[in-house]
């Protein structure tokens, strides 16, 4: 069985589009446990009267603490031998449990790819027959094709998860380090090439808003985290998180202030990122291309013509 994790807050617009899209699963062996984080809107109730009509539903109550502390009781809860999270404002494709089950034998992690889509869209999800399999982290390239630092669109075993918990200090970047910890247990790793994950582009998100605050800055102490965990398991994986810091964090993230004007956060971002620049030296005796290292180096060093050059290349790419 596979048990569904569900955080919710305040989720009345999305519930009950992102609960049909599981039930339409043509995999129907699960459970879904709706995690609702004191929402003051009307998500308990409809996902009550879901509940009321399929067995497969449970909902769970608790005070608002977070995110992380209602997937950690979901885990506790969980009764499937896997175990895969959704978010309440996101969608899945009718196979999407069904492709990552069928990948997961012999395996402890199976992977879909996402698809972005915005309020009055529908994800457009496809099917491929093509997958790569990863022995374990230390093969996993967090900057290739099949990259991937999240717990959405994931299939995890039981045993793979056991012992791990989501960090509530954590505000952004959290599931990316349960992810990290998963994947340093994880014996076989599978990869599809489908989209069958829809993630909803929220404005008003933590990650995609205007103003930020002290809790995106939680990130770089998730990514310290991680590459700690790494270094302490003497880890290659740890290579490929410092390429993902070094582009993803000092270039992206730093021009991100600057696009808003938002000075004060830039300056101190870039006080943050310095003591991330260390990981330099692991990115130039990573695994990774030559052309890789000079292109992650180079966007360290020169973030403004880095995240020009990858826009560019984006609008290309159509």
């Amino acid at each position: 069985m596979i048990s569904i994790i569900i955080p919710a807050y305040n989720s009345e617009l999305y519930i009950a589009q992102c609960i049909e899209s599981i039930l339409h699963q043509t995999f129907s062996d699960f459970e879904v446990i709706i995690i609702d984080d004191g929402s003051t809107d009307r998500t308990s109730s409809i996902s009550r009267e879901y509940s009321l009509n399929d067995s497969r539903i449970k909902i769970i109550t608790i005070e608002n603490s977070g995110v992380s502390n209602a997937r950690n009781i979901g885990l506790r809860i969980a009764a499937g031998d896997f175990i895969t999270f959704v978010d309440s404002d996101d969608v899945v494709s009718p196979i999407y449990l069904e492709v990552l089950y069928d990948l997961i034998k012999d395996n402890s992690i199976s992977i879909c790819k996402l698809v972005d889509f915005s309020n009055g869209e529908n994800p457009e999800f496809s099917i491929s027959n093509n997958s790569v399999f990863i022995e374990s982290a230390s093969d996993f390239d967090f900057t290739d094709d099949y990259s991937h630092s999240t717990a959405t669109a994931v299939l995890f075993s039981k045993d793979c998860v056991s012992g791990i918990n989501f960090c509530s200090d954590l505000y952004v970047a959290e599931d990316s380090l349960f992810f990290f910890q998963a994947l340093l247990k994880a014996k076989g790793i599978i990869v599809s090439n489908s989209c069958l994950y829809g993630y909803r582009r929220q404005c008003s998100s933590v990650t995609g808003s205007k103003k930020y605050g002290d809790k995106e800055f939680t990130e770089i102490d998730a990514w310290n985290l991680i590459c700690k965990l790494a270094d302490d398991k003497n880890n290659n994986s740890a290579l490929a998180v410092s390429s993902h810091i070094v582009l993803g964090f000092n270039a992206y993230k730093g021009l991100k202030y600057l696009r808003h004007r938002d000075f004060e956060n830039y300056y101190r971002w870039n006080t943050c990122i310095s003591v991330m620049k260390k990981q330099c030296p692991y990115v130039k005796k990573s695994k990774l291309s030559k052309f890789k290292v000079l292109r992650y180096c180079f966007t360290s060093r020169f973030p403004a013509v880095g995240v020009g050059i990858y826009n560019f290349a984006n609008r290309l790419r159509g």
